[in-house]
């Protein structure tokens, strides 16, 4: 595995190689600003310190802005410092349109009663479980040295969402289930989706259609969502444009003996062709029930 680490001239390169080094030593770790090393690598960090300004001149000047757009849009991507603000909408040092990347600022601290610029070791409090974090506490100290931090757009909403993801799965582990209605694996999509709007903005368009007696069918619980998951990352998401994702379920009782429903999910522009028909059968009145796809 390569694992990229972009040099514009604006980072702790060595720092961040070494440190990539230690707790990848499986993986080449390749500085470079070469875009189509960029591209081929599987993984790509863009570290960033200074002034947000000088980090945006410096990037484009690099000729790796583009190659690290795209890199955000289809790999595992670690910004680090002002190289993760960039990622953003506007930055307010120096009134720097940032990337675009990500819907939001990045404002100066205000009436914090701190000092400003943060510096020092202080205590971090994590509000979602992420993999990133699983072996640290709620409490670890980190060093700080900034005056600006970023402001997500609809962060709050983008939490919710994902506590909602995360219960739903966490429900299924716990009860067991192996069918659960398509009303709830449909609300679990309609979840998913409306995160990955979060992410993409208008990037991503939506048209969601379905049958009322089409939801009331029994299906296996994560039967649609990674449908749908391939259509959003690899129909939509690389595309600097994005486009619609279209997902659709009717009632398909006349097909089959058992009530059954048929869904269909499709992206377009069809850059990478995922249309996947598939009918699901509810549970016939010996309370066996049976999955069946076509496509």
């Amino acid at each position: 595995m390569q694992i990229a680490v972009v040099d514009y001239g604006m980072g702790n390169i060595r720092s961040v190689s070494k440190a990539l080094e230690r707790v990848a030593p499986q993986a080449q770790v390749l500085v470079t600003s070469d875009p189509g090393r960029i591209r081929a690598a599987e993984r790509v960090v863009v570290p960033g310190q200074g002034a947000m300004p000088d980090c945006m001149r410096q990037l484009a000047a690099s000729g790796a802005r583009e190659a690290v757009v795209e890199a955000t849009r289809d790999k595992p991507f670690l910004g680090i410092c002002i190289g993760m603000q960039m990622l953003f909408d506007h930055g307010e040092e120096g009134d720097t349109p940032g990337l675009g990347l990500l819907a939001g600022e990045v404002p100066r601290f205000r009436d914090t009663g701190l000092k400003i610029p943060h510096m020092g070791w202080n205590q971090v409090r994590f509000d979602v479980e992420h993999p990133y974090t699983r072996h640290l506490d709620d409490g670890e100290r980190f060093y700080f040295v900034h005056s600006y931090f970023p402001d997500p757009a609809r962060a709050e909403d983008a939490l919710e969402r994902l506590g909602e993801l995360l219960r739903f799965g966490q429900w299924v582990h716990q009860t067991g289930s192996d069918w659960v209605p398509l009303s709830r694996e449909w609300g679990f999509v309609g979840t998913y989706l409306e995160l990955e709007r979060v992410r993409l903005g208008d990037r991503l368009r939506l048209e969601i259609e379905a049958d009322p007696s089409a939801l009331e069918v029994a299906v296996p619980p994560f039967a649609l969502q990674p449908v749908v998951e391939n259509a959003v990352k690899h129909g939509i998401a690389p595309r600097q444009l994005g486009g619609q994702v279209t997902v659709r379920a009717t009632d398909a009782t006349g097909m089959s003996t058992q009530a059954s429903a048929h869904f269909t999910v499709t992206n377009a522009p069809p850059v990478v062709a995922l249309t996947d028909p598939r009918t699901l059968t509810r549970r016939p009145a010996d309370r066996r029930r049976t999955s069946t796809a076509s496509g």
